[in-house]
């Protein structure tokens, strides 16, 4: 597709390329391609003067896609929504991380950070602890004694 000052192509819904079918859009100030769906197999190419190449409107997929997408004077890429991608998709030939494998792994690393503090209290209360006994320090001269209180062995007071 093509057009002066809109999108090209606009791709909003499933859409399944069979073998190697290219689908292209080309826009002078608007984007090249618009995306707000899945798109399986096959590629996308998406050119703008000034726009971005391609223009991810709304949360979308790509699956095993070859994407490329480029501007003279714009953004190759605007997201303007999320975009998962899996099965060796690339973007202007670098393949992308499985981005539902990524998900997944900061979900888990997120779990272990936030359960850290319940960790670390429970082997602060846990098992035996000797009784704290307040340290105290008495000072004389001249027969007049004076007590210093220092805080407890194991966790002195703050000055």
């Amino acid at each position: 597709g093509n057009t002066t000052s809109g999108t090209g192509v606009d791709i909003s819904g499933n859409l399944t390329n069979q073998g190697s079918t290219t689908i292209t859009g080309n826009s002078g100030s608007g984007a090249g391609v618009g995306l707000n769906g899945t798109v399986t197999g096959g590629s996308l190419a998406g050119n703008s003067v000034s726009g971005p190449g391609l223009h991810v409107t709304g949360n979308s997929t790509l699956n095993g896609v070859d994407v490329t997408a480029s501007s003279q004077s714009g953004p190759g890429t605007q997201m303007d929504g999320m975009l998962s991608v899996s099965g060796g998709t690339t973007l202007n030939g670098e393949e992308q991380k499985d981005s539902a494998e990524l998900r997944r792994q900061v979900y888990e690393r997120q779990q272990q950070l936030s359960r850290s503090d319940t960790v670390r209290d429970a082997y602060r209360t846990s098992g035996y602890r000797v009784e704290e006994k307040p340290v105290s320090v008495e000072i004389c001269t001249d027969g007049e004694c004076r007590a210093l209180e220092t805080g407890y062995a194991d966790a002195p007071k703050a000055r």
